[in-house]
């Protein structure tokens, strides 16, 4: 499992009912929830509406809301009626943005949350090198490899999930 992976998998079994994933662009919040949902290895829920937060509470919850501040705001407000969730809700925000702002500035979520956060970016690698290494071991670019994972060309499998992780590195914008 890549550490990327791990973090992930450890967010969503670390026992706190709310995490934060972090996404670049739209094309990386799609390719987020896929990665979301190899790990969780359980159904995902995606929602755009933060009520189903304090609604869906056995639901393993991916909110992708429309106005993510005022989500950040809504679940920072009501964090103890959180307390009854028995599965996460995972909050996908902005890198950036106004919402990942917001949440600094709200001390009870962001107290809750703090070994709670996901963030598929690389601290430092040498983008270049590892796309030289990748298409080395698969014969083909990271782009030209999503292009066949998302077609259904390549079989699922531990190996191929692993690689997927990898091809996102170089930010596939679709």
């Amino acid at each position: 499992m890549s550490g990327f992976t791990g973090t992930l998998a450890s967010m969503l079994s670390d026992g706190s009912p709310v995490g934060i994933a972090f996404y670049e662009s739209p094309a990386t919040r799609v390719d987020l929830i896929e990665s979301i949902r190899i790990v969780a290895e359980v159904d995902v829920t995606e929602t755009t509406n933060v009520e189903d937060a304090f609604v869906r509470k056995d639901e393993l919850l991916v909110l992708s809301p429309e106005n993510e501040v005022d989500a950040v705001r809504t679940l920072d407000g009501r964090r103890e009626a959180l307390r009854d969730r028995t599965a996460p809700v995972v909050l996908l925000l902005l890198r950036g943005g106004d919402a990942e702002s917001a949440l600094r500035n709200s001390p009870s979520l962001a107290s809750w949350v703090r070994n709670a956060e996901y963030d598929p970016r690389p601290a430092a690698l040498d983008l270049e090198s590892e796309a030289r290494r990748f298409h080395e071991a698969t014969s083909m670019t990271p782009r030209e490899w999503l292009e066949h994972w998302r077609a259904g060309r390549i079989d699922d499998t531990l190996e191929a999930n692993l690689l997927y992780q990898r091809a996102l590195l170089h930010g596939d914008e679709r």
